[in-house]
C-alpha cells in the first residue's frame, strides 16, 4: 500500500457529535486496538506483535459484515489535539486497484458535554473501486460515531440542538436546531422505514429463484437448533398485502412519535411518568399497564394472565426454595406452611445463569417467590414474597423492605429477565423456529393428502415471517436484538439452542408443559384465575376432538392408519435426524389416536400457543416500565436506599424505548385468519368442521362470562385464547 496524499480534499468526511466531555470520548477512542469494545461491527480485532499501543503499532481485524482481513498502522496520535492517523497496510483477499487508504480522526469540544468528531479518509483507487469503498466507509463512520455516543449514553435521549451525523459529499451539515424539535421524529420514522427495506429486498430477491420440490432443509450455525428451510421458497414469500399491512403498522407508530417531544414536556424530566409520552396519535396508550406496572400484584397477575404464563411453578418442597429465602414468611405463614397449604409458587430465570454481560446492557438471572394471598370474602390473588437477583449470594428484596426503591428496582430486573426468556426461548425458539421443520415436513410429504389440507392453514406465512426474522431480529450481522435486548442476539440464540436440546414433541405439549410446573386440569395446585391454564384446556380439548374426528372420518381403524404410506413417510421425515429432526416425533404412526395426537400438538403450537405468547405484547411489552427489553444499570452497591433517578437512568429511552414500543405494536397486529373462522375441511368434511366450530362457540361463551367477572373487578380481561383471537398460524 502507498502513502496517500492528505493535502487534497478527503474522499470521505463524516462529522457528528457525541454527548460527552472530550476527554471521556478521547479516552475511549484513543486505544488503537480496542475499538471492538464499544463498536460492535468487528468479528475480531487484535494487535500484531509486539502488541504495544505505540506509534507504528499494527492492528488486524475482520468486520462482521464480510470475510476480509484488514491491517492498519498507527501513524500519529496527538493527545493535546485529540487526533490520530492510521494507514491501511493490507487487505486480504485483495481489493483490485486499491492502492492505499489514510484515515484521520479528530475531535473538538463544542461544550463541556458535547464533543464533535470528524472522520476523514483519503482513498487511492480506480473510480469503480473508489465508489464501492465510499459506500462502505461513509455509513461505517456514521455507525462509529453513533456507537461512541451510545456507549457513553446507554440510556440517554439524543440531545437536540447539537450537530448530528451527516454525510454530504465530504461536507458536514448542521443537525436540528432546538426550535426544530418537532422535526426530529422524521429521522426516527426514516429509520423505521429503513428497517423494513432490507428484508423486503431480500424477499423480492427470492422471487427470481425457482422453488425446489421437495424443500431442502438447512441448519443454523449454532447447534442444536430447529431445522429450517433452505432459502425462501417462492410460494412462501409474504404477499404484497401482508407486507403493506406491516409497513402500515410501522408507519402508524412512526407518525405517532411526531408529537412525542411535546407530550414528554408535560412530565417532569426526572419522572418515570414520562414514559407515557411514547404513546398517542395512532397508538392507543396502554393505560392500565402504565398506571399499574409498579404494583406487586400486577407483576404477579401477569405471571398467569400476561404475555408469558409459561414459567410460574408450584413449590412442592422446601428444596426448591433458595436457602436464603427459607426463613421468610407471608401473611403470618412460614415458607413450610405456605408449601403445605399449596400457596407458594416460584419463578426461576435459571436459563440466564452463566451468560455474560455485554456492556452497556445488564441483566440478572433472578428468582422470585410469590404466594397466594387470602383476601376478604374468600377471594385470592398472587403477591410477592421476595426476590433474589444474585443466584449464589447477595441481598433478598422484600415488599416490606426499608429500602423500597431497591425493591422496586429488583422488580424491574425480574421483568427484564422475563422478557429475555419469553422472547427468545418461548416466542422465537419454541414457537416460531420450532414449528418450521414441521411445516417443511408437511409440505414435502402431505401435499394433496386430506391431512395435509387439514394442516395447511396452520403453516400460512410462517416460513415467510421466519425468513424475515432471520434478516432482522436475529440476523448474523446488524441484528436488531443485538443492542435492544440485554442478553444480545448471540446469547439469545444460545439459550434457544439449550432449550431445543431438551425439546420433546409430546413432552412440550400443553398439558405436559403445565404438569412439569405442577399444574393440571384438576387444579390440584389450588391456584385461582390461571387463565392461560383454564382457557388452554378448553382449546386443547376442542383441538383433540377436532383432530380425532378428522382421523376417524378418514380411517376405519388403526390398521388403515398404519397402512397409509403418505402418513408413514411424513412420520419418517419428521423424526429423521437428517431431515426435520423433531425430537420425540414418532418414526411410525400405527394408530388413529397417535395420528390425532400428533396433529393436535402441531395445531396447538402454531395457533393457541403462539397467540398466547405474541398478541399480549401490546400492552405488556409496549413500555419498558412494565417489561424492559434492556436495562443499563445494575443494582448499586451498598445498603442505603437508592433514588428513583437510578431507575430512570437504568431504563432504555429515546430510540431504544421507541423500538420496544414499535415491536410490540407491530407484532400485535390482528390476524385476518383465526380459529373461529377456520374452514380448512368444511367443504369436504362438513360434519367435522361444524362440530369444531360449535365447540369453539361454546368456549367463547365460557371465556366471555369469566372475563366479565375480571372487568367487573377492575382487572383487564384475558382474551388471548378466545377462538376469535387465536390466529390459525404463526404469521406475524
Amino acid at each position: 500500500m502507498i502513502t496517500v496524499d492528505t493535502s487534497a480534499k478527503p474522499t470521505v468526511r463524516v462529522v457528528g457529535c457525541v454527548n460527552a466531555p472530550i476527554e471521556q470520548v478521547w479516552s475511549l477512542y484513543k486505544p488503537f486496538g480496542e475499538m471492538d469494545e464499544w463498536w460492535h461491527v468487528y468479528a475480531f480485532m487484535s494487535m500484531l506483535p509486539p502488541g504495544t499501543d505505540d506509534i507504528g503499532a499494527v492492528r488486524s481485524f475482520q468486520l462482521s459484515s464480510n470475510k476480509k482481513t484488514y491491517e492498519e498502522k498507527l501513524v500519529s496520535r496527538d493527545d493535546s489535539e485529540h487526533s490520530l492517523r492510521y494507514d491501511l497496510v493490507s487487505v486480504k483477499p485483495e481489493t483490485p486497484t486499491l492502492e492505499g487508504i489514510t484515515t484521520v480522526v479528530s475531535m473538538k469540544a463544542i461544550s463541556d458535554q458535547v464533543t464533535e468528531v470528524t472522520w476523514c479518509s483519503w482513498v487511492e483507487a480506480s473510480r469503480k473501486t473508489l465508489a464501492s469503498i465510499k459506500r462502505l466507509l461513509e455509513p461505517g463512520y456514521e455507525s462509529g460515531i453513533a456507537a461512541l455516543d451510545h456507549y457513553l449514553n446507554p440510556s440517554g435521549e439524543p440531545k437536540l440542538g447539537t450537530l448530528s451525523v451527516k454525510r454530504t459529499n465530504g461536507q458536514s451539515q448542521l443537525g436540528l436546531a432546538a426550535q426544530q424539535q418537532h422535526a426530529q421524529p422524521v429521522e426516527g420514522m426514516a429509520e423505521i422505514i429503513a428497517t423494513v427495506m432490507h428484508p423486503v429486498k431480500a424477499i423480492a430477491g427470492t422471487m427470481t429463484v425457482a422453488e425446489t420440490n421437495p424443500w431442502e432443509y438447512d441448519s443454523y450455525p449454532v447447534s442444536p437448533m430447529p431445522r429450517m428451510v433452505k432459502g425462501l421458497p417462492r410460494s412462501q414469500a409474504l404477499s404484497p398485502a401482508k407486507v403493506s399491512r406491516m409497513v402500515e403498522r410501522l408507519l402508524e407508530y412512526g407518525f405517532s412519535q411526531f408529537d412525542m417531544p411535546k407530550r414528554k414536556a408535560a412530565y417532569p424530566a426526572d419522572s418515570l411518568d414520562q414514559y407515557a409520552a411514547y404513546f398517542g396519535g395512532y397508538v392507543t396508550p396502554p393505560t392500565y399497564t402504565l398506571e399499574h406496572w409498579d404494583d406487586d400484584t400486577e407483576l404477579c397477575r401477569q405471571l398467569t394472565q400476561g404475555v408469558n404464563p409459561m414459567l410460574i411453578s408450584v413449590v412442592g418442597s422446601i428444596e426448591q426454595v433458595p436457602k436464603a429465602m427459607r426463613s421468610l414468611s407471608a401473611q403470618d405463614k412460614s415458607i413450610d406452611e405456605l408449601i403445605a397449604d399449596k400457596r407458594l409458587f416460584i419463578v426461576d430465570y435459571k436459563e440466564l445463569a452463566g451468560l455474560e454481560l455485554e456492556p452497556p446492557a445488564v441483566f440478572y438471572a433472578p428468582i422470585m417467590l410469590v404466594y397466594k394471598e387470602l383476601l376478604e370474602g374468600g377471594a385470592t390473588r398472587l403477591n410477592v414474597v421476595a426476590i433474589q437477583l444474585e443466584r449464589d449470594d447477595g441481598p433478598i428484596y422484600t415488599p416490606n423492605s426499608a429500602t423500597p426503591n431497591r425493591y422496586r428496582f429488583a422488580k424491574v430486573h425480574v421483568a427484564c429477565a422475563d422478557n429475555q426468556v419469553h422472547q427468545f426461548i418461548w416466542h422465537l425458539g419454541l414457537a416460531h423456529l420450532g414449528i418450521e421443520p414441521m411445516a417443511v415436513a408437511a409440505n414435502n410429504c402431505l401435499k394433496g393428502h386430506p391431512i395435509g389440507k387439514l394442516l395447511l392453514p396452520h403453516f400460512k406465512d410462517t416460513i415467510g415471517i421466519n425468513f424475515l426474522a432471520r434478516q432482522t431480529l436475529i440476523a448474523e450481522t446488524h441484528a436488531i436484538t443485538a443492542k435492544t435486548f440485554s442478553i444480545g442476539t448471540q446469547q439469545g440464540v444460545e439459550i434457544v439452542s439449550k432449550a431445543w436440546a431438551d425439546y420433546d414433541f409430546f413432552g412440550a405439549s400443553f398439558p405436559e408443559q403445565l404438569r412439569a410446573r405442577g399444574f393440571d386440569r384438576e387444579r390440584s395446585d389450588d391456584l385461582d384465575d390461571y387463565c392461560f391454564r383454564d382457557d388452554g384446556f378448553l382449546i386443547w380439548d376442542a383441538l383433540g376432538n377436532y383432530t380425532k374426528n378428522m382421523v376417524d372420518t378418514l380411517y376405519k381403524d388403526d390398521a388403515a392408519v398404519a397402512a397409509d404410506p403418505v402418513i408413514q413417510a411424513w412420520a419418517k421425515e419428521s423424526s429423521s435426524p437428517e431431515q426435520a429432526n423433531i425430537a420425540g416425533f414418532p418414526s411410525t404412526i400405527a394408530s388413529a389416536q397417535l395420528l390425532a395426537d400428533c396433529l393436535r400438538v402441531i395445531i396447538w403450537t402454531a395457533s393457541a400457543m403462539h397467540s398466547t405468547l405474541n398478541y399480549p405484547q401490546y400492552p405488556y411489552t409496549a413500555t419498558p416500565l412494565n417489561r424492559a427489553a434492556a436495562l443499563f444499570l445494575p443494582m448499586p452497591p451498598g445498603d442505603a436506599d437508592i433514588d428513583e433517578k437510578v431507575l430512570l437512568a437504568a431504563m432504555p429511552s429515546g430510540r431504544i424505548a421507541i423500538f420496544q414500543g414499535l415491536l410490540s405494536w407491530l407484532l400485535s397486529t390482528e390476524s385476518d385468519s383465526t380459529l373461529l373462522g377456520l374452514d380448512s375441511v368444511g367443504s369436504d368434511y362438513p360434519k367435522v368442521h361444524a362440530a369444531f366450530q360449535a365447540e369453539l362457540a361454546q368456549i367463547t361463551t365460557k371465556i366471555d362470562a369469566r372475563n366479565k367477572k375480571l372487568t367487573d373487578a377492575g382487572l383487564p380481561s384475558y382474551g388471548y385464547l378466545l377462538p376469535a383471537n387465536i390466529a390459525t398460524s404463526i404469521n406475524i
